[in-house]
């Protein structure tokens, strides 16, 4: 019941007031400033300089010779572009060769020297686990470009992902619906 009086005073003498605002004058625009405009035929030497021969410009222009010092190479294919870039800092070649192009994930293929990449820190870390006496600081150092100080500290503080079963969880897990599924450690 409360919008009755508010919808009456608000159409009240719509029709006056709405011809009312449309039989205002429309307002006019500003004037723009004006301007002035430049022809080549108000300025006749200009015009006659203009369209005649610098000879002296072209006498330069002739002595002007280009020359290419960089040979032409090979188009580059999609792939080798990455490890054909030339920059300025070392570069070797990624050890993996890890691609996962459906879900838009693509290893990097060459690495700055004195870095690793995560797949090979994952592989290194899998190589380290199952064969320590190999895997030692100075051969991780040597074979993927880092510092032994790089190579100890990556080998001591850092390990992969372990799923560690206790007995009390083997007992929890058995009384579920898909024993099957359970990995025992070997």
């Amino acid at each position: 019941m409360g919008s009755s009086p508010t919808r009456m005073l608000r159409n009240y003498n719509i029709e006056e007031r709405a011809m009312k605002v449309i039989s205002k004058d429309k307002p006019v625009m500003a004037p723009r400033h004006p301007i002035q405009v430049h022809q080549a035929s108000d300025y006749p030497k200009l015009e006659v300089e203009m369209k005649t021969k610098n000879e002296s410009l072209l006498k330069n222009l002739e002595n002007i010779k280009i020359t290419e010092t960089i040979e032409p190479s090979l188009p580059i294919s999609n792939e080798d572009r990455f490890s054909a870039r030339v920059l300025n800092q070392q570069r070797r070649m990624s050890k993996t060769n890890f691609t996962f192009k459906e879900l838009g994930f693509v290893d990097v293929l060459t690495v700055p020297s004195g870095r690793i990449s995560i797949v090979e820190v994952v592989t290194l870390l899998g190589k380290a686990k199952s064969d320590p006496s190999t895997w030692t600081p100075q051969h991780v150092a040597e074979e993927y470009s880092i510092s032994e100080e790089q190579a100890r500290m990556l080998l001591e503080n850092f390990s992969t992902f372990e799923v560690v079963f206790t007995a009390d969880a083997k007992e929890r897990s058995t009384e579920g619906k898909h024993p099957e599924m359970i990995n025992t450690p070997s």
